[in-house]
């Protein structure tokens, strides 16, 4: 399966969002418009791998993509967040990339945090 950028912001968003009591969520349960349950539990399990939240297994045998449930976003989950929250800055760094056919979490970081930069400097007059 091929990550989707656009899923993982809006997982982020999302995970974000929740009250810190529902923090044990599995990435099955979540329900975002515009995704699957497989693109969810699959976006989900590359953020807990690489990362960006923490999550414990609850993949069964009859899981075709590994579970997770969600437990909380980890301090580079925010960083990474926070580069891409921003509408303007996640519709740059998309315009940024598109002539590239996939990259990683890392790039998109990287160019996000560039965006970012550019768009602050900007704004001081320089």
């Amino acid at each position: 399966m091929k990550l989707n950028n656009e899923c993982v912001r809006e997982l982020l968003l999302y995970l974000e969002k929740l009250p810190s009591k529902t923090a044990q969520l599995p990435f099955a349960k979540i329900q975002i418009d515009g995704f699957s349950e497989d693109e969810i539990k699959f976006t989900g399990s590359i953020l807990v791998k690489s990362g960006f939240v923490e999550g414990v297994s609850a993949t069964s045998l009859e899981d075709t993509i590994p579970n997770y449930i969600f437990q909380s976003i980890t301090l580079k989950g925010y960083n990474f967040l926070n580069n891409i929250r921003s509408p303007e800055v996640w519709s740059k760094t998309k315009v940024a990339l598109s002539h590239l056919e996939n990259v990683s979490i890392d790039i998109i970081s990287t160019v996000s945090s560039k965006v970012l930069n550019h768009l602050i400097d900007k704004g001081m007059g320089y």
